[in-house]
C-alpha cells in the first residue's frame, strides 16, 4: 500500500542532511506555489463598475429568424399578385397608444412598380388592449375606448377594441384609399380616444406589434427603360433588399475597380438601405448568378467579355466597328474615345431586371461615366436608354446649385402634414464634409401652414439638431396662410464629416370644452419641403483627424466626391476584398453627398508612396499579399511577424505566438505615417484568407459596424474583441485570444527571449513616433487589483517557477549522485 504523500514526503528529510533537505524544500515549495497559482488565482483585470466601460469589448453576434419577405414580383403575370408586408417591414416597431388621446403615424412607400388594384386590400392588426389603474380595488371601465384608422386621410374604420393580449382584427382597404394612380407616398395613422380626459386614475393602454400586417393584391407594370429616372428601374424599392451585382472584366485593372468602387458610391449614396451588393467577373456572370438581379456591367468592351456578348447579339442601343475597338450610336456615328457612354437595356435572364452598361474605349471614359451616374439630378441630359458624356463638369455644372444653400427637398424631405393632438415628428438629414468650416451662423428658414383651429398656447413647431433643442416656432391662428421662420442653429451642434439629423416635433393643442372629443382632421400643421437650410462656409484640410475603430469609415467621407479615399488591395485580390471594395464604397457613399465619386483604387505594391500625402488609405489583405501592409507592419497597433501573416506579441522578455494556420481576422485603425494628424488609415486583415473576409464581413455588416471601437478589433467567426492598445499595458494579443477563443482548445507558443524588438520601417515609408498624448497610461480602475489577478502576470510568474524548479531538481540530483559516489 503506498504510502500518503505528507509522510512520503517526511521520511525523506529524515534520510537526508541538512543541505539536501534545503534544496528539496525549495523545490516542493515552487511546486506547491504553482498550484496555488493554478487553483486560486483568477486570470483577467481587477472588476470595472457596471457604470464604466471596459477596454476589453467582447461582442457575439446572433443571428435572428428571418423577416417575412413580401412575395416576389413577376412581370407577366394576368392575375394580381399577393404580397404580405409586416409593420416591421416597413421600419415601424411596435407601438402603444395611450388614454384619454393619443395617436401614431408613419410612413412608406410601396414598389413603383406595384399597380394597387384595391378591393381585396386589409390591414391585419395585431393588439393588445391593456387597463391600469391606481385604484386596485376598482374595476376598470373597459368599454369606453375607440380607435380610429385612417390609410391615406380616409377613414377606415372605428372600433372598440377587445380586451387581453394577442387580440386580432382586420380592416379592409377600399380601392379609393390609394389615392391617386401611381401613387406610392402612403400614410397609416392610429387615433386612439376613451375615457373622460379629467380621469387621472384609469389609463387605458392600446399596444400594436409589429407583426401586424398590410394584405396587398398588385399587378406588376412593365419595365420603363429611361436613365433619367435612375437608380430606376435598377433599384426598384421593393419591401426587402435587392440584390445587385457589379460585373468586371476578368482581366481587371486597377481603372476597372475605381470605376466600380465609384459606381457603388453612387448606389450607396441613393439607395443603401435598400440593396445588397456585390461583384463578380464576367466569366462568373452565369444565368444562375443573373435570374434574379439586375447588374451594372462596367469596363471597356475589349476587356468584358460578357459586354462583348450583348454587342454580339446586338441588345445594346450602341454599336461596335468592325475591330471591335470603337463605339457608335445607331446611325453610325463614332463616339470619341474620350467620351463616357452609359446604357441600359432589359436583363437577358429576367424580364424583371435591368442592366445598367457603364462603359468607353479608354479607361479615362469609362471612370467618366461613372461619375455622372452620381449627379444630383440625372434627368440634366439623360434621357433614354442612351446616354453619352462628353465631360463631367459640364453635367455638374448644369445642376446651378447653391454651394451654401439647400432646400429640405434636397435632403430628401417631402411636404409632410400632421394631425391631430399632442406630438407628431417628421425628420431629415444632411451630410457636413470634415472639411468644410463654418463662416456665419447656419440657419433653417422654416415653411409651414397651419389650421385655424389651433390654440396658440401650447401649439408650436420645435426642431431639433442632431437630437437637441435648436429652436421653435409658435403656431398663432391669427395669423394664416404660408408662414416662414429664420432659426439660428447652434454651429457647435453640427457634426463635421457625419450625417446630421434635422427633425421636427409638432406640438397640437385646441380647446376641449366640457372634455368633449375634438375632431382631429381639424387640427394640423404642413411643412413645406421649399424650407432652406443654410451653411455658409470655407473648405479647409481637416486637423487632428483621429483613427478610431469607433464608426471607423467617418474619417474616409471628409470631401463630398470621396477623391481623398484610396483603397489598397492585394497584388491578386480575393473575393472577399472584392466584395469589401464595393460595400465599403457603398457605405461611404451614403455618409457623403457626392456628386462625382472618385475613390482611387490600386492592386499590390504602391510604386511611389509619396503619392500617399493627400490620402486616407483604406487596405484589404494580408502582410505577404499586400505590400502596403506588410510596409507599415511596425506601425500596425497589433503586428505581424516579418515576412509572414502571423501574429507576434512581445511582454517583457516573452514572445506569444499563435499556432501556425489559425485563422483570426483583425480591424486596426491607425494614424497616416505619411501625414499624421491630417490623414488615417484603416486595415482589414488576417492571419488566413478566412481571417480577411472575417475582418471585412465585421466592417461591412452594420449589426457589428457600431459595436467596433478602440483602434484594435480581433475577430473570430462571430466573436469580436475591441482594444484600445494604447491604454493596454500588456499587450492585447494574449488576452484577446483567451477571450476569443472560448471553449477552443488553442495553446499560444510563449517563447521566453532577450531580444529587443525593432521598430524601424523600411526606406519606403517614415513613420513619425506617436504623439506623447496617446501614450497614455492605464486607467487606474483597470489597474490589476493584485499582481496575480493579470493571466499575463500569472503565465510570467507560472514560467519563471518552473524554471526555478527544474534548477533546484537538477542540483539536488547531482548532489546526490556525489554523495553516492563518495560513500
Amino acid at each position: 500500500m503506498a504510502r500518503p504523500v505528507k509522510q512520503l514526503f517526511l521520511g525523506e528529510l529524515q534520510m537526508m542532511d541538512k543541505q539536501h533537505c534545503l534544496l528539496k524544500l525549495i523545490g516542493c515549495i515552487s511546486l506547491l506555489l504553482i498550484g496555488g497559482i493554478f487553483s486560486d488565482a483568477q486570470p483577467g483585470f481587477a472588476q470595472t463598475p457596471e457604470a464604466t466601460t471596459s477596454i476589453i469589448t467582447t461582442t457575439e453576434t446572433v443571428t435572428l429568424p428571418p423577416a417575412p419577405q413580401a412575395t416576389a414580383v413577376p412581370l407577366t403575370q394576368s392575375q394580381p399578385e399577393v404580397a404580405e408586408v409586416t409593420f416591421a417591414q416597413l421600419d415601424q416597431s411596435t407601438f402603444e397608444l395611450r388614454s384619454p388621446i393619443d395617436q401614431r403615424t408613419f410612413l412608406f412607400e410601396s414598389p413603383y412598380r406595384w399597380a394597387l388594384t384595391g378591393g381585396n386590400d386589409y390591414i391585419e392588426l395585431h393588439y393588445d388592449m391593456q387597463y391600469e389603474t391606481d385604484e386596485p380595488e376598482t374595476v376598470p371601465e373597459t368599454t369606453n375606448v375607440a380607435i380610429s384608422i385612417y390609410f391615406n386621410d380616409t377613414l377606415l374604420t372605428t372600433f372598440i377594441p377587445t380586451e387581453g393580449s394577442d387580440q386580432t382584427f382586420r380592416v379592409p382597404l377600399p380601392p379609393a384609399a390609394f389615392g391617386e394612380t401611381g401613387q406610392t407616398q402612403h400614410r397609416l395613422r392610429f387615433v386612439h380616444l376613451s375615457g373622460d380626459c379629467q380621469d387621472y386614475f384609469e389609463r387605458a393602454v392600446f399596444i400594436v406589434h409589429d407583426d401586424s400586417f398590410i394584405h396587398f393584391d398588385y399587378q406588376t407594370l412593365p419595365l420603363e427603360i429611361n436613365l433619367a429616372n435612375f437608380p430606376r428601374p435598377l433599384v426598384q424599392n421593393l419591401f426587402t433588399s435587392e440584390a445587385i451585382l457589379l460585373v468586371i472584366p476578368d482581366d481587371y485593372s486597377d481603372a476597372d475597380l475605381a470605376a466600380a468602387a465609384s459606381v457603388a458610391a453612387t448606389l450607396g449614396h441613393r439607395a443603401f438601405y435598400q440593396i445588397t451588393l456585390d461583384i463578380i467577373t464576367a466569366s462568373q456572370a452565369t444565368p444562375e448568378r443573373l435570374a434574379q438581379t439586375s447588374a451594372v456591367i462596367i469596363g471597356q468592351p475589349k476587356a468584358n467579355t460578357f459586354l462583348q456578348t450583348l454587342y454580339q447579339q446586338n441588345l445594346l442601343p450602341t454599336l461596335l466597328t468592325a475591330d471591335g475597338s470603337l463605339i457608335a450610336n445607331s446611325a453610325t456615328q463614332p463616339i470619341s474615345p474620350d467620351d463616357g457612354v452609359l446604357q441600359e437595356v432589359v436583363s437577358t435572364f429576367s424580364p424583371d431586371h435591368v442592366y445598367l452598361i457603364v462603359t468607353g474605349t479608354s479607361d479615362a471614359a469609362v471612370t467618366q461615366a461613372a461619375r455622372a451616374l452620381s449627379v444630383l439630378a440625372p434627368r440634366y441630359g439623360f434621357d433614354g436608354n442612351l446616354v453619352v458624356i462628353s465631360e463631367f463638369h459640364e453635367i455638374e455644372a448644369a445642376e446651378g446649385q447653391p454651394v451654401d444653400t439647400f432646400s429640405l427637398a434636397d435632403l430628401g424631405f417631402r411636404d409632410t402634414t400632421m394631425y391631430g393632438l399632442q406630438t407628431g415628428s417628421s425628420s431629415a438629414r444632411f451630410f457636413v464634409p470634415a472639411n468644410w468650416q463654418l463662416t456665419d451662423k447656419p440657419t433653417l428658414t422654416l415653411s409651414y401652414v397651419h389650421s385655424g383651429e389651433l390654440q396658440a398656447l401650447g401649439s408650436s413647431v420645435t426642431v431639433n439638431l442632431n437630437g437637441k433643442p435648436a429652436g421653435s416656432v409658435a403656431l398663432d391662428p391669427t395669423q394664416l396662410g404660408e408662414r416662414q421662420a429664420v432659426i439660428e442653429l447652434p454651429a457647435a451642434d453640427i457634426r463635421p464629416g457625419v450625417n446630421n439629423r434635422l427633425s421636427f416635433e409638432a406640438n397640437l393643442n385646441i380647446q376641449l370644452p366640457q372634455c368633449a372629443l375634438p375632431e382631429l382632421e381639424s387640427t394640423w400643421v404642413r411643412l413645406n419641403e421649399t424650407s432652406q437650410l443654410r451653411l455658409p462656409h470655407t473648405e479647409k484640410e481637416a486637423e487632428n483627424v483621429v483613427a478610431s475603430l469607433n464608426n471607423p469609415l467617418t474619417p474616409f467621407a471628409a470631401r463630398q466626391d470621396l477623391s481623398d479615399v484610396w483603397f489598397s488591395l492585394s497584388e491578386n485580390p480575393k473575393a472577399d476584398e472584392l466584395m469589401g471594395l464595393v460595400r465599403v464604397a457603398a457605405w461611404l457613399g451614403n455618409l457623403s453627398d457626392g456628386p462625382g465619386f472618385a475613390p482611387r483604387v490600386s492592386q499590390g505594391a504602391i510604386g511611389d508612396t509619396a503619392k500617399l500625402e493627400d490620402y486616407h488609405v483604406i487596405a484589404f489583405g494580408r502582410p505577404t499579399t499586400n505590400p502596403i501592409i506588410a510596409h507599415l507592419n511596425d506601425a500596425l497597433p497589433q503586428p505581424f511577424i516579418a515576412n509572414e501573416d502571423n501574429l507576434s506579441q512581445q511582454v517583457g522578455n516573452v514572445v506569444y505566438r499563435l499556432p501556425d494556420q489559425f485563422s483570426l481576422g483583425l480591424l486596426q485603425a491607425l494614424p497616416a505615417p505619411w501625414n499624421r494628424g491630417k490623414k488615417v488609415m484603416l486595415v482589414a486583415t488576417g492571419t488566413t484568407p478566412e481571417g480577411v473576409a472575417w475582418a471585412i464581413e465585421t466592417l461591412t455588416n452594420e449589426d457589428t459596424y457600431y459595436q467596433l471601437e478602440g483602434d484594435l478589433a480581433f475577430i473570430r467567426g462571430n466573436r469580436i474583441e475591441s482594444f484600445n492598445s494604447a491604454k493596454f499595458i500588456r499587450g492585447p494579443l494574449p488576452a484577446a485570444i483567451e477571450a476569443i477563443t472560448a471553449g477552443e482548445e488553442v495553446a499560444l507558443q510563449v517563447t521566453p527571449t532577450e531580444i529587443t524588438p525593432t521598430t524601424t520601417l523600411s526606406a519606403v515609408l517614415a513613420v513619425n513616433p506617436p504623439d506623447k498624448e496617446t501614450q497614455a497610461t492605464l486607467p487606474e480602475n483597470y489597474i490589476p487589483a493584485n499582481p496575480l489577478s493579470s493571466s499575463i502576470m500569472v503565465r510570467g510568474l507560472v514560467f519563471g517557477l518552473i524554471g526555478a524548479g527544474v534548477v533546484v531538481a537538477i542540483i539536488g540530483s547531482t548532489l546526490n549522485q556525489r554523495r553516492a559516489r563518495s560513500r
